[in-house]
Protein backbone atom coordinates (compact mmCIF):
# COMPACT_ATOMS: atom_id res chain seq x y z
CA UNK A 1 0.00 0.00 0.00
CA UNK A 2 1.29 3.43 -0.96
CA UNK A 3 1.38 5.89 1.95
CA UNK A 4 2.15 9.59 1.70
CA UNK A 5 1.91 11.88 4.73
CA UNK A 6 1.20 15.55 4.05
CA UNK A 7 1.63 18.42 6.50
CA UNK A 8 -0.37 21.55 5.70
CA UNK A 9 0.14 25.17 6.77
CA UNK A 10 -1.05 28.49 5.37
CA UNK A 11 -1.01 32.21 6.11
CA UNK A 12 2.27 32.25 8.02
CA UNK A 13 2.86 35.93 7.10
CA UNK A 14 6.65 36.05 7.61
CA UNK A 15 6.37 33.98 10.81
CA UNK A 16 6.92 30.47 9.47
CA UNK A 17 9.99 30.08 11.66
CA UNK A 18 7.70 30.07 14.71
CA UNK A 19 5.78 27.04 13.46
CA UNK A 20 6.69 23.60 14.79
CA UNK A 21 6.16 21.08 12.03
CA UNK A 22 5.43 17.39 12.59
CA UNK A 23 7.14 14.74 10.47
CA UNK A 24 5.86 14.06 6.97
CA UNK A 25 6.68 13.41 3.33
CA UNK A 26 5.17 16.48 1.67
CA UNK A 27 4.96 19.97 3.17
CA UNK A 28 2.08 21.99 1.70
CA UNK A 29 1.82 25.76 2.12
CA UNK A 30 -1.47 27.25 0.89
CA UNK A 31 -0.31 30.86 0.50
CA UNK A 32 0.24 34.16 2.25
CA UNK A 33 3.76 33.22 3.21
CA UNK A 34 4.61 36.93 3.22
CA UNK A 35 3.16 40.23 4.38
CA UNK A 36 3.24 42.11 1.08
CA UNK A 37 5.18 39.85 -1.28
CA UNK A 38 8.46 41.77 -1.50
CA UNK A 39 11.57 40.10 -2.85
CA UNK A 40 13.15 40.23 0.60
CA UNK A 41 10.15 38.47 2.14
CA UNK A 42 10.09 35.79 -0.56
CA UNK A 43 13.81 35.16 -0.09
CA UNK A 44 13.25 34.77 3.67
CA UNK A 45 10.43 32.30 3.04
CA UNK A 46 12.56 30.42 0.53
CA UNK A 47 15.37 30.07 3.07
CA UNK A 48 12.91 28.69 5.63
CA UNK A 49 11.48 26.28 3.06
CA UNK A 50 14.94 25.06 2.08
CA UNK A 51 15.60 24.23 5.73
CA UNK A 52 12.33 22.28 5.97
CA UNK A 53 13.34 20.19 2.97
CA UNK A 54 16.00 18.61 5.14
CA UNK A 55 13.06 16.79 6.78
CA UNK A 56 10.50 16.54 3.94
CA UNK A 57 10.94 14.80 0.59
CA UNK A 58 8.96 17.49 -1.26
CA UNK A 59 7.22 20.79 -0.66
CA UNK A 60 4.36 22.48 -2.48
CA UNK A 61 3.54 26.18 -2.38
CA UNK A 62 0.50 27.94 -3.81
CA UNK A 63 0.78 31.74 -3.48
CA UNK A 64 -1.89 33.81 -1.76
CA UNK A 65 -3.21 37.34 -2.03
CA UNK A 66 -0.32 38.78 0.01
CA UNK A 67 2.34 37.15 -2.18
CA UNK A 68 2.52 39.87 -4.84
CA UNK A 69 5.91 38.94 -6.31
CA UNK A 70 4.50 35.65 -7.61
CA UNK A 71 1.79 37.55 -9.51
CA UNK A 72 3.88 40.47 -10.79
CA UNK A 73 7.13 38.63 -11.54
CA UNK A 74 6.29 34.91 -11.44
CA UNK A 75 9.44 33.66 -13.14
CA UNK A 76 11.69 35.57 -10.77
CA UNK A 77 9.69 34.60 -7.69
CA UNK A 78 9.61 30.90 -8.58
CA UNK A 79 13.34 31.05 -9.29
CA UNK A 80 13.97 32.17 -5.72
CA UNK A 81 12.37 29.02 -4.31
CA UNK A 82 14.21 25.77 -3.55
CA UNK A 83 14.32 23.18 -6.32
CA UNK A 84 12.23 20.60 -4.45
CA UNK A 85 9.55 23.15 -3.60
CA UNK A 86 6.98 22.99 -6.38
CA UNK A 87 5.16 26.29 -6.89
CA UNK A 88 1.76 25.39 -8.30
CA UNK A 89 0.04 28.15 -10.23
CA UNK A 90 -2.67 26.46 -12.28
CA UNK A 91 -0.76 23.24 -12.78
CA UNK A 92 -0.44 19.72 -11.41
CA UNK A 93 2.38 17.52 -10.19
CA UNK A 94 2.47 13.85 -9.32
CA UNK A 95 4.21 12.40 -6.26
CA UNK A 96 4.17 8.63 -5.74
CA UNK A 97 1.17 8.32 -8.09
CA UNK A 98 -0.81 10.94 -6.13
CA UNK A 99 -1.82 13.99 -8.16
CA UNK A 100 -1.65 17.45 -6.60
CA UNK A 101 -3.08 20.55 -8.29
CA UNK A 102 -2.79 24.15 -7.18
CA UNK A 103 -4.21 27.50 -8.19
CA UNK A 104 -3.67 30.85 -6.44
CA UNK A 105 -6.59 32.59 -8.15
CA UNK A 106 -9.33 33.68 -5.75
CA UNK A 107 -12.35 35.95 -5.37
CA UNK A 108 -11.68 39.69 -5.28
CA UNK A 109 -10.51 40.66 -1.80
CA UNK A 110 -9.50 44.30 -1.29
CA UNK A 111 -7.59 44.48 -4.57
CA UNK A 112 -4.73 42.20 -3.49
CA UNK A 113 -2.81 39.65 -5.58
CA UNK A 114 -4.46 36.97 -7.73
CA UNK A 115 -7.89 38.57 -7.30
CA UNK A 116 -10.57 37.77 -9.85
CA UNK A 117 -14.32 38.23 -10.14
CA UNK A 118 -16.40 35.07 -10.08
CA UNK A 119 -17.07 35.14 -13.83
CA UNK A 120 -13.28 35.26 -14.38
CA UNK A 121 -12.70 32.42 -11.95
CA UNK A 122 -15.11 30.04 -13.64
CA UNK A 123 -12.80 28.91 -16.50
CA UNK A 124 -9.78 28.88 -14.17
CA UNK A 125 -11.43 26.48 -11.77
CA UNK A 126 -12.94 24.47 -14.64
CA UNK A 127 -9.36 23.58 -15.62
CA UNK A 128 -8.85 21.66 -12.37
CA UNK A 129 -8.28 17.98 -13.35
CA UNK A 130 -11.02 15.46 -12.76
CA UNK A 131 -8.65 13.01 -11.08
CA UNK A 132 -6.82 15.21 -8.58
CA UNK A 133 -6.15 13.65 -5.19
CA UNK A 134 -5.20 16.85 -3.36
CA UNK A 135 -6.47 20.25 -4.49
CA UNK A 136 -4.60 23.24 -3.08
CA UNK A 137 -5.98 26.76 -3.33
CA UNK A 138 -5.58 29.89 -1.27
CA UNK A 139 -9.29 30.64 -1.27
CA UNK A 140 -11.82 28.42 0.48
CA UNK A 141 -14.93 27.29 -1.38
CA UNK A 142 -18.19 29.02 -0.63
CA UNK A 143 -19.73 28.18 2.76
CA UNK A 144 -16.99 25.76 3.90
CA UNK A 145 -14.49 27.14 6.43
CA UNK A 146 -14.79 30.57 4.82
CA UNK A 147 -16.70 32.58 7.42
CA UNK A 148 -15.19 35.91 8.50
CA UNK A 149 -15.52 37.23 12.03
CA UNK A 150 -18.39 39.46 10.88
CA UNK A 151 -20.33 36.36 9.81
CA UNK A 152 -19.91 36.71 6.04
CA UNK A 153 -19.00 33.74 3.86
CA UNK A 154 -16.36 34.90 1.37
CA UNK A 155 -15.31 31.72 -0.46
CA UNK A 156 -15.88 31.06 -4.15
CA UNK A 157 -19.15 29.57 -5.36
CA UNK A 158 -17.47 28.46 -8.60
CA UNK A 159 -14.77 26.70 -6.62
CA UNK A 160 -17.37 24.94 -4.49
CA UNK A 161 -19.15 23.63 -7.59
CA UNK A 162 -15.94 22.32 -9.14
CA UNK A 163 -14.74 20.66 -5.94
CA UNK A 164 -18.10 18.95 -5.51
CA UNK A 165 -17.86 17.68 -9.11
CA UNK A 166 -14.21 16.58 -8.91
CA UNK A 167 -14.43 15.15 -5.37
CA UNK A 168 -10.71 15.21 -4.53
CA UNK A 169 -9.66 13.32 -1.45
CA UNK A 170 -8.52 16.57 0.18
CA UNK A 171 -9.00 20.27 -0.52
CA UNK A 172 -6.43 22.41 1.31
CA UNK A 173 -6.62 26.21 1.61
CA UNK A 174 -6.33 29.10 4.06
CA UNK A 175 -7.01 32.82 3.61
CA UNK A 176 -9.74 33.21 6.24
CA UNK A 177 -7.80 32.99 9.48
CA UNK A 178 -10.81 32.77 11.77
CA UNK A 179 -12.15 29.65 9.98
CA UNK A 180 -9.16 27.40 10.67
CA UNK A 181 -10.22 23.77 10.94
CA UNK A 182 -11.24 20.56 9.18
CA UNK A 183 -14.60 19.47 7.79
CA UNK A 184 -15.66 16.53 5.65
CA UNK A 185 -18.43 16.85 3.08
CA UNK A 186 -19.17 13.87 0.87
CA UNK A 187 -15.93 12.23 -0.26
CA UNK A 188 -13.77 15.32 0.31
CA UNK A 189 -12.02 16.45 3.49
CA UNK A 190 -11.67 20.24 3.55
CA UNK A 191 -8.76 21.79 5.44
CA UNK A 192 -8.39 25.48 6.29
CA UNK A 193 -4.81 25.43 7.52
CA UNK A 194 -4.41 29.14 8.33
CA UNK A 195 -1.52 29.26 10.79
CA UNK A 196 -2.14 32.83 11.92
CA UNK A 197 -5.31 33.57 13.83
CA UNK A 198 -7.50 36.60 13.25
CA UNK A 199 -4.96 38.77 15.13
CA UNK A 200 -2.11 37.58 12.88
CA UNK A 201 -0.56 35.52 15.67
CA UNK A 202 0.71 32.05 14.55
CA UNK A 203 -1.34 30.11 17.10
CA UNK A 204 -2.86 27.44 14.85
CA UNK A 205 -1.05 24.12 14.53
CA UNK A 206 -0.14 22.47 11.21
CA UNK A 207 -2.67 19.89 10.01
CA UNK A 208 -1.53 16.44 8.82
CA UNK A 209 -3.18 13.72 6.77
CA UNK A 210 -2.04 10.50 5.10
CA UNK A 211 -2.91 9.46 1.57
CA UNK A 212 -3.26 5.71 1.22
CA UNK A 213 -4.42 5.12 -2.36
CA UNK A 214 -4.67 7.45 -5.37
CA UNK A 215 -7.98 8.07 -7.08
CA UNK A 216 -6.56 6.70 -10.32
CA UNK A 217 -5.72 3.04 -10.71
CA UNK A 218 -2.30 1.76 -11.86
CA UNK A 219 -3.44 1.45 -15.47
CA UNK A 220 -4.05 5.19 -15.86
CA UNK A 221 -1.34 6.52 -13.53
CA UNK A 222 0.50 8.14 -16.43
CA UNK A 223 -2.58 9.95 -17.74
Amino acid sequence: MSLLTCVVVSDTHNMAAKVKLPAGDVLIHCGDATGSGTEKEVFKFSSWMAHQLDNFRYAIFVPGNHDFLFERHPGHAVGLMPERCHVLMDRAIEIDRFRFYGTPEQPEFCGWAFNKYEEQLKPIYAAIPTDVDVLITHSPPWSILDRCKDGRCVGSINLLEVVQQRAPQYHCFGHIHESYGVEKHGKTTYINAATCDVDYVPNNAPISFTLTAPLRGPDDAAG
